[in-house]
Parts: structure tokens; C-alpha cells; sequence
């Protein structure tokens, strides 16, 4: 953010310990539903209960985290008009829910929404089926978010099966070569997207997950 000459700008600041705590105890079905009530629906789709949410196993609290974080994500991302969570019709049950990825199924038109998008205001950018093919095997159509960090990537299933189109919903910490970086990095130490990394980064969009890091606020 640039200083303006003479001015002042109202920035918001995120302290966070060096082992921040989740904090999940706000979170409920009911306060899901009053902010997100087409995620809750996928959720009750997929047979996942509140609580069987809240008890995921194993790394609960990183799933939990990685899940939020994307429900968020898509809840602030708009495609034809409107939040792309809206596309989200059921989740792969609890196998779904991952620390840095959700798998589930969607409208089967929402690739062409994104494209639709891309053309009006190049807000994301289509990948070639290759190339998501190394690190998504069996979701070849991919488009990835065009923002510096926290980018959310879309990829689906080449055809629909019935009604619904198979997906692959994740955030990754950065876009272009450091996303390149940041998949070799965690195949090579076999770990998977920070949730906290991402909170932080989703915090500087001004996209808050239904959750709390030990942290102090102020701006």
C-alpha cells in the first residue's frame, strides 16, 4: 500500500504468534448456514455432520482450517454474478475435506463461467491440461485466480457425470513460478499447504474464514 503525501491511510494489522491456536469454538452448523447456506448444503450432501466436522481425523485442526479457509474463499469470489460457493452442490464426504484441498462436485456449467470471466475481466487464467495433469491427476480442466498470493484454483473433471461435474477446490500461497516452487517444495518434504499461511493471506483480502487464530487486532 502506498503512503499518500499529506495524508492517511487506515491499514488493518494481524499480530500472530509464532504457533498461532485455532479457534473453532464460534463456529456451529447454524452460524455456517446464516453465512454460507449453499456450503452447508453441500456439507449435509456429502452426510458430513457438524459433528463429524469437528471431529475430523487425523490433523483435525488443520483440516478444519484448510476447509474454511476454502469455503471463504469461495464465498468471496464472485462468477456470473454471483459467489462461486453457489456452484458448490455436494462434498465427497468427509475424504473430501482436506487441509489444502475440498473434492466434491459443482454445476456442471461453472467452468464455462469462469471463462466468462476471463473474458470480461481476466480475473482468472485457464491452464493447460497437462499441466494440471502433473499435480491434479483426473482434473485436467483447471483455472487458476489471477492475484499475487492466496489464489484460489478451480479444476474439474473433463465431462459430467449425470448432473454434476467432479472438482478439485484448493488455495494456493502463491501464483505463477513461486506456486511452482511451493508444489515442489511440498512434494519433496511431503507437506501440504499451510491453513494458517493462507488465513493470514485471506486476512489481507478482506475475506474472513468462520474461524480465529490467536492473534490481536487492530487498524
Amino acid at each position: 500500500m502506498k503512503p499518500i503525501p499529506g495524508g492517511i491511510r487506515h491499514v488493518a494489522v494481524m499480530l500472530i504468534p509464532k504457533s498461532p491456536t485455532p479457534d473453532f469454538s464460534g463456529f456451529s452448523s447454524e452460524r455456517l448456514n446464516d453465512r454460507s447456506p449453499k456450503f452447508k448444503a453441500a456439507l449435509d450432501a456429502g452426510g458430513i455432520t457438524e459433528e463429524m466436522f469437528l471431529n475430523l481425523s487425523p490433523d483435525r485442526e488443520n483440516r478444519i482450517a484448510g476447509v474454511l479457509n476454502i469455503e471463504a474463499k469461495l464465498r468471496s469470489t464472485m462468477l456470473a454474478g454471483k459467489p462461486a460457493v453457489e456452484a458448490l452442490k455436494s462434498i465427497d464426504g468427509s475424504s473430501g475435506l482436506n487441509q489444502d484441498r475440498i473434492l466434491g462436485k459443482v454445476d456442471p456449467h461453472m467452468p464455462d463461467w469462469i471463462r466468462n470471466e476471463i473474458s470480461a475481466t481476466h480475473s482468472f487464467l485457464e491452464l493447460m491440461e497437462w499441466e494440471n495433469e502433473i499435480f491434479h491427476a483426473g482434473y485436467p480442466v483447471s483455472f487458476k485466480q489471477r492475484v499475487a498470493f492466496g489464489s484460489l484454483q478451480l479444476s474439474f473433471a473433463k465431462e459430467a457425470s449425470g448432473d454434476l461435474l467432479a472438482a478439485d477446490v484448493d488455495i494456493d500461497l502463491y501464483t505463477d513460478v513461486g506456486h511452482f516452487g511451493e508444489v515442489i517444495r511440498n512434494h519433496l518434504t511431503m507437506q501440504k499447504t499451510d491453513p494458517f499461511t493462507v488465513y493470514v493471506q485471506l486476512f489481507d483480502q478482506r475475506i474472513f474464514p468462520l474461524y480465529l487464530l490467536g492473534a490481536s487486532l487492530k487498524g
